[in-house]
């Protein structure tokens, strides 16, 4: 059962993220409507966690018009502290960056990314040389959140790259890893592989990257893995910090994943620049720092696209022909309107959604569990696409192979 202010202790918590719970029928109504226009979210996502266990956190779903505050009051990537007996209810919630944890995670925060900043300065990506062939993806089911594996044959070895790593459902508090795990024994019974050489991150979020210390635990990463993550973006939950000091002990080597360091099987359409403590993305937004990575693979491509919102969508210049050419494509933000929807098309194109954008790709995938929050899966988000797989619609995972485009539910 979703958790709600009335669940809420008298305590610290952490603001991880504002949406907008919005049901509409008509993409017209959407196209006009107030809220997405101006940007308001009216939902907040309230975070408890721990530097200690990364599956005791706790999210809390919280109506802004019902906790008598405005939509960002309190910035994304904040601390907030809750009284329950402060009396006016707006004032039950109160900015806490000066809480002695909160002090301390932001310390933390701010002393991991330097170092990894300066260790890893100016990192070049390894590039794939010769022929590639026999691409296939699998999509794990994981409740709420990303967790995708793509594994290719590079001249006669096979290679696995990962896209994004969660584990854990934090809003129905059910652990999936069991189906990571079998889905990554089928790949190493099948292709003799036993360590990821790429791990490509869109962005921090806790359905984002929660299973990485499961792929260090299990020994699936080590040094030589290469880790594309936007390491400088200030967030400072205890997840972040604890993942972010395993995989600096473990010695990966980082790359700042920008459309700079694009090759030519991992191309990077947004950002162009790293979004940072002193470069905010998009309404401050940290969905909006979300990378679009595109894999491009024997003729075919998958474009992984985040949590990236309609603020980020609207600065997006590599958008055409790379959508429209795509071969398949990751609905953003697990279905989302905000997720789908654009109120600016930079190629002058006229175009108003992702649906449009992308109604060439042959197969579109919604990573996610419906109803984990208010609005997800929205109904016009899937009413816009013709062919969409659902990772839950497998029991452990979902595989395509890229050469027959062939579908198994596993």
């Amino acid at each position: 059962m979703r958790k709600t202010e009335l669940d809420l202790e008298e305590g610290l918590y952490f603001v991880h993220s504002y949406y907008l719970n919005k049901f509409v029928d008509d993409y017209h109504l959407l196209e006009a409507d107030k809220d997405i226009i101006t940007g308001k979210r009216n939902q907040m996502i309230l975070l408890k966690d721990s530097m200690d266990d990364l599956y005791s956190v706790e999210a809390f779903d919280l109506n802004l018009e019902e906790i008598g505050i405005d939509d960002m009051t309190f910035p994304e990537g904040t601390f907030v502290y809750y009284n329950p007996d402060a009396g006016n209810r707006r004032n039950r919630l109160q900015s806490a960056e000066n809480h002695p944890t909160a002090i301390m995670y932001t310390e933390v925060n701010r002393q991991l990314t330097r170092v990894i900043g300066y260790e890893n300065y100016g990192n070049q990506p390894k590039k794939i040389e010769g022929s590639i062939s026999d691409v296939h993806s699998y999509h794990v089911h994981i409740g709420h959140g990303n967790c995708s594996i793509i594994v290719f044959k590079n001249e006669e070895k096979y290679q696995m790259w990962m896209i994004d790593c969660s584990v854990f459902d934090f809003t129905n508090r059910h652990n999936y890893s069991s189906n990571l795990e079998k889905c990554l024994s089928d790949i190493k019974k099948q292709f003799q592989l036993d360590k990821i050489s790429k791990l490509l991150v869109t962005h921090l979020h806790y359905d984002h990257i929660n299973g990485m210390e499961y792929l260090i635990k299990k020994k699936w990463m080590d040094e030589e893995t290469e880790v594309w993550m936007n390491t400088q973006y200030p967030w400072k939950t205890g997840t972040c910090n604890r993942i972010l000091s395993q995989l600096h002990a473990l010695g990966v080597r980082f790359i700042d994943p920008i459309a700079a360091n694009s090759t030519k099987h991992i191309r990077i359409l947004y950002p162009y620049i790293s979004f940072n403590q002193n470069n905010a993305a998009p309404q401050n937004k940290i969905n909006n720092a979300s990378v679009l990575y595109q894999i491009c693979l024997d003729g075919k491509s998958m474009l992984f696209t985040g949590d990236l919102e309609t603020e980020g969508w609207n600065t997006v210049v590599q958008c055409y022909p790379k959508l429209r050419d795509t071969t398949y494509y990751c609905i953003s933000h697990h279905g989302s309107i905000t997720g789908d929807i654009r109120t600016n098309c930079l190629k002058s194109y006229g175009m108003t959604s992702l649906s449009q954008c992308t109604k060439s790709t042959k197969r579109q995938l919604i990573l996610g569990r419906d109803g984990a929050y208010k609005g997800i899966f929205n109904p016009v988000v899937v009413a816009g696409y013709r062919n969409i797989l659902r990772t839950e619609e497998g029991e452990h995972y979902i595989e395509i192979v890229w050469s027959t485009d062939t579908v198994n539910k596993k």
